[in-house]
């Protein structure tokens, strides 16, 4: 029962934007799983997601790459208050419904807000609760993507600036749970060549003539 939990979450996931835990739980309804079925890991979301991707979502490279390059030009824009990657455009997982999630540390945590303001952007504020045992608070905007045609939501975490040494661990896969501006364009790096290593693997040369 985890197993098909898991498949329906990662087509909830991709089809309708669900988050990792939404999505689980709202399948786990669907499929009238008992009331302790054991949740899916991370790491079955995550092999359940790449599998779903690589049969239904031919374009999932493309539109990766397209908030990628977006959250890459946000942070270039908050270099100021030491932005980290995190979420599904960050491990690789995302689709055109995914969101982009950053989490930022600075000293004065209105110095970001007054930055927005003298930018021009809208966002709403909402508690994030206690993070790193001291309040924190989330900033939501949204961001036009050209690629992709749409809007999409940027969601920054304002952190206090003596968290990011302890922020940068991983998770229990051993995968890095936030990532830097550099961090970030080697992985942009890493999926071109690989997108460029399947395009000539595919290639089929013209026969010789006789």
């Amino acid at each position: 029962m985890t197993l098909a939990i898991a498949a329906q979450a990662a087509r909830l996931s991709v089809e309708d934007g669900l988050g990792w835990r939404d999505a689980c739980q709202r399948a786990a309804h669907a499929l009238n799983a008992p009331p302790h079925t054991p949740m899916p890991s991370r790491a079955l979301m995550d092999e359940q997601l790449r599998a779903h991707m690589a049969l239904f979502c031919p374009e999932q490279g493309a539109e990766l790459a397209a908030l990628r390059a977006l959250a890459l030009r946000w942070m270039q824009r908050l270099a100021a208050f030491r932005p980290h990657i995190t979420g599904a455009v960050w491990s690789g997982l995302a689709t055109r419904h995914a969101e982009i999630w950053l989490h930022t540390f600075c000293d004065d945590p209105k110095a970001l807000e007054i930055f927005l303001v003298n930018e021009g952007e809208r966002y709403t504020l909402h508690s994030a609760g206690d993070v790193d045992g001291a309040p924190a608070h989330w900033l939501d905007m949204e961001s036009w993507c050209t690629e992709l045609g749409k809007r999409v939501g940027v969601h920054v975490l304002v952190r206090a600036r003596a968290a990011l040494g302890g922020a940068l661990g991983r998770d229990a896969d051993a995968e890095a749970a936030l990532g830097n501006e550099r961090q970030l364009r080697e992985r942009m790096a890493c999926a071109q060549t690989a997108t460029k290593g399947q395009e000539w693997g595919t290639f089929t040369p013209f026969p010789l003539e006789p």
